[in-house]
């Protein structure tokens, strides 16, 4: 409730600011902005008297409905006609606009709004005169005032996408219909669907049952940690998973090409694939009995057979009834991340080998690739691969989906043979890793990508020609599912990072800025608001970033800042609720007794976000002497021996600079505390983060003494925290009622040394995250 008045205080302010500051003046609240906009004097007013003019019965009932969204009228039509006052006229003209179909023209003047286009360019259109309005949220008004204004727009690049991943979790058909809708709010253009992966298939095969009826269930694991999850048993209940019947299919593309979003489906091979093995174990090298797993499993050692022709008559009939039901250009069929183990060993792969001539079994994924490459082609298709198609030679029509950023000469390899390539990578695009504050968000993958990354990534990569320039058709996010388990994760996963992404898909870099684009999210929250979807404001929260002073022990220096161009942080230092009257942060802040610090951005009176909480505690092991048994990793050193007696209190970042990493190693630590003092309690934090191979010890343990020498053991205490709970956490060991006297503390950990059986082929080996030792 808090943060929806703030939306209306916000918009209301810029609407005001844009009067009184003249018309001609002000900026739209448009995402993504358009690429030239003129402004003039004066205004229009709409209200329930104004006529929609078309000769497109559907794009006047989509006018119809955005203005009802956006004002709460409900505007009568007209068919095309010589009315042009108080109208909003749809004008279809393909000619006179731009030369994509997805250009448009949008002016407002005394007589009403007049967008032209063809009718993907109308649409367009639509949607930004949708954003032009302060959204109704049920407010019937009077009127509704429009700025004189003219737009004359079009988009930087044809491919504008997203896919979703409804392997590893599925989300029924309302839920994709809802990403489809905001897709088109935000002009992108394509919906890449992640059909199949190892551990579910998603897509109904009438030739082929088994694929649902085995392919799409697996147990229920959800309750522990998607890396812990161990193999499926023949006995146990395979309970979670779903798929979309072809009748579903059809009703989601027709209703995606409504809005001019093409899906684009993805059927992986020849890897990714146990949910299809486990159905039809004869398209695998060996006929193993497999399972579609429950969770991670790696590497990718069951695939399809390259050897075998059943292979392919298998894959070309699936793809049949795919191209049936999906008419758009590309099929997409994964090419990544295949072990070629089980090629190696195969009768059938090596005898491929040897009759095509090819030199190992690189060049034979190459051979696969290129024969499903030429069966789309027979059927007036394109195929589309994640950057692995490069192994062993590109086929001649495919286009490259490139994702690993760290293959620097993959976008060069791909255009300058003449390839189309579209940009995926994972350091830019990857909306399954954080944003912000891990504190504040759900589980994701252990990198960030906040939005001003995303804002200011450069498409078109390095090194590229002018020809191989406009082989780039553009670009989308992936958001993959491990930890995605519903659709308002994946909706603040998303958003509103895909509006950054689109203004850097549409908007010519010359018209692009942040501090305008964070002037416009307050508006795009509104709207967010209006549509019910659950959206990260990462971008408003306070960053801290807090060291011990070089030059005086006795402080700590924090610095407070944060992603948005716009706004104050206001903070408390007493644990209080910050607001409009706390304090404004400009200059760090020098601390030098225990403090509870709480801050916020505020745009004017209206708190923006989350509150960060911080708490800095000089106890009184406060940069006392320590000797540790083991040392820490080189890469996780908190700052160095102080590290733990610092004062500053590690996150769930593992990498915020304030853990100590000790790898497979236990932990031992002796505290001098410079004198005998009285102890009644202590504590030591650690972190668990199944997803980075960082787990809780099994056990900590206290011991007092004296002179150094002489021990006394005090306690061994455990947790409760299962090593495959799913999720991070932090998790404080507490020893309470100490009640003694003693010069030096010992604390010891054991660490569990190897991460849980699970599903992935390779255990991995265990870390011990500590922070903060406090003692009372």
């Amino acid at each position: 409730m808090i943060l929806h008045t703030y939306m209306r205080c916000i918009v209301l302010m810029v609407v005001l600011q844009f009067y009184q500051n003249g018309l001609a003046q002000a900026p739209i609240n448009v995402m993504p902005m358009p690429n030239q906009v003129h402004y003039q004097e004066g205004s229009f007013d709409i209200n329930a008297r104004t006529i929609v003019v078309g000769d497109d019965k559907v794009l006047i009932k989509q006018c119809q409905q955005l203005i009802k969204a956006a004002t709460g009228f409900n505007l009568n039509t007209a068919e095309t006609s010589d009315l042009d006052n108080n109208v909003i006229k749809l004008e279809l003209n393909d000619a006179s606009v731009g030369a994509s179909n997805e250009a448009y023209s949008l002016s407002i003047n005394s007589n009403g709004v007049f967008i032209r286009g063809g009718v993907h360019g109308i649409f367009n259109g639509l949607q930004t005169l949708r954003q032009l309005f302060i959204p109704a949220s049920g407010v019937h008004r009077s009127s509704s005032t429009l700025a004189y204004l003219s737009i004359e727009d079009e988009p930087r690049f044809s491919w504008r996408g997203l896919m979703l991943d409804v392997s590893r979790h599925f989300y029924p058909v309302e839920d994709i219909k809802r990403f489809i809708d905001y897709l088109a709010f935000h002009k992108m253009n394509v919906f890449h669907w992640h059909l199949v992966d190892n551990q579910g298939w998603r897509i109904e095969i009438k030739k082929y049952p088994r694929l649902t009826e085995v392919g799409a269930w697996r147990p229920d694991r959800e309750h522990e940690h998607w890396r812990t999850r161990t193999w499926p048993s023949d006995d146990e209940a395979k309970s979670y998973g779903g798929y979309y019947t072809q009748d579903e299919i059809r009703d989601i593309v027709a209703y995606a090409k409504e809005r001019f979003v093409t899906v684009v489906p993805e059927i992986e091979m020849p890897a990714h694939v146990y949910s299809a093995l486990a159905a039809y174990p004869e398209y695998s090298c060996f006929n193993n009995d497999i399972k579609v797993p429950a969770g991670a499993n790696w590497p990718n050692y069951e695939i399809y057979c390259a050897g075998k022709e059943s292979t392919f008559g298998f894959l070309e009939d699936v793809l049949h009834e795919v191209m049936d039901l999906f008419p758009s250009e590309y099929i997409h069929i994964g090419g990544d991340e295949a072990d070629y183990a089980q090629w190696e060993k195969c009768p059938d792969c090596q005898a491929r080998i040897k009759s095509e001539n090819l030199s190992d079994e690189k060049e034979l994924q190459s051979y696969f690739i290129k024969r499903i490459d030429q069966f789309l082609g027979e059927n007036n298709r394109k195929l589309l691969g994640w950057d692995e198609i490069l192994y062993g030679g590109l086929a001649k029509n495919a286009t490259v989906m490139y994702w690993r950023g760290w293959h620097k000469d993959a976008p060069k390899e791909a255009t300058s043979t003449g390839n189309n390539m579209i940009m995926t990578t994972n350091n830019y695009c990857y909306f399954n890793y954080y944003q912000g504050d891990r504190m504040h968000e759900p589980l994701a993958r252990k990198f960030n990508i906040p939005i001003s990354k995303v804002y200011n990534w450069q498409v078109i990569p390095e090194g590229l020609n002018e020809e191989e320039q406009q082989r780039i058709l553009g670009a989308q996010a992936n958001l993959w599912g491990e930890y995605i388990q519903h659709s308002k994760i994946a909706e603040e996963m998303v958003f509103p990072r895909l509006a950054a992404l689109s203004e850097s898909l549409w908007t010519m870099p010359d018209n692009k800025n942040w501090d305008s684009f964070c002037q416009r999210v307050p508006h795009l929250f509104r709207w967010y608001d209006v549509m019910d979807l659950n959206y990260s404001k990462a971008i408003f929260l306070p960053k801290v970033n807090a060291n011990t002073d070089s030059l005086d022990n006795n402080q700590i220096v924090v610095e407070l800042h944060k992603e948005s161009s716009i706004g104050k942080i206001h903070y408390e230092l007493n644990g209080e609720t910050p607001t409009s009257s706390s304090p404004v942060y400009t200059i760090p802040l020098k601390l030098t007794s225990t403090t509870a610090l709480k801050a916020a951005t505020f745009i004017d009176d209206d708190m923006a976000g989350d509150i960060t909480e911080r708490l800095f505690d000089f106890h009184k092991a406060y940069r006392a002497q320590i000797v540790l048994k083991e040392s820490y990793h080189k890469d996780y050193t908190a700052g160095g021996d102080m590290g733990l007696l610092d004062g500053l209190q590690g996150t769930k970042n593992m990498k915020d600079g304030h853990w100590q990493g000790f790898y497979m190693n236990d932990f031992s630590a002796v505290i001098d505390l410079n004198k005998k003092q009285e102890l009644t309690q202590a504590s030591i934090t650690c972190l668990q983060s199944a997803t980075s191979g960082i787990y809780l010890p099994k056990e900590m343990s206290l011991e007092i003494s004296m002179n150094g020498k002489q021990w006394k053991s005090i306690e061994t205490i455990s947790h409760d925290i299962s090593s495959k709970y799913n999720g991070d956490v932090i998790y404080k060991f507490s020893f309470d009622n100490l009640n003694a006297k003693a010069r030096y503390i010992r604390i010891s950990a054991v660490n569990l040394k190897q991460a849980p059986v699970s599903a992935l082929e390779k255990r991995l080996n265990a870390w011990i995250f500590i922070d903060e030792i406090k003692v009372w």
